[in-house]
């Protein structure tokens, strides 16, 4: 739980890649920008699925963690594209934001 340890890097990696899709999905949908849509979160009923599972995520990535488990490839799910693909989405998400903020609109 330190914080270069795997496990904040792993939580937080998987949450972006799930919120990045959501946001993406629900911008294209509605115009809407990150912001606004964050918001707008506590009374949108159609998200609150997202947040239950990115919750049961959380509470599924700490005990094999903390139990000492190694990170090990599984099939075609690799470690290293995992922590690749996290690490993107969580620059993409700052980079969206960030140009939404500049600009005053939706990217998507």
């Amino acid at each position: 739980m330190k914080f270069n340890g795997p496990v904040p890097e792993r939580v937080n990696g998987r949450l972006a890649m799930l919120a990045f899709l959501y946001i993406a999905r629900h911008e294209a949908e509605t115009g809407q920008t990150v912001f606004q849509q964050a918001l707008g979160l506590p009374t949108n009923y159609g998200a609150w699925p997202l947040v239950a599972l990115m919750l049961l995520m959380v509470y599924a990535t700490f005990p094999p963690a903390l139990a000492g488990a190694r990170e090990e490839d599984f099939g075609i799910f690799s470690v290293a594209a995992e922590k690749t693909n996290g690490r993107a989405a969580m620059l993409g998400l700052a980079v969206l934001a960030a140009l939404e903020w500049h600009s005053g609109f939706a990217f998507f």
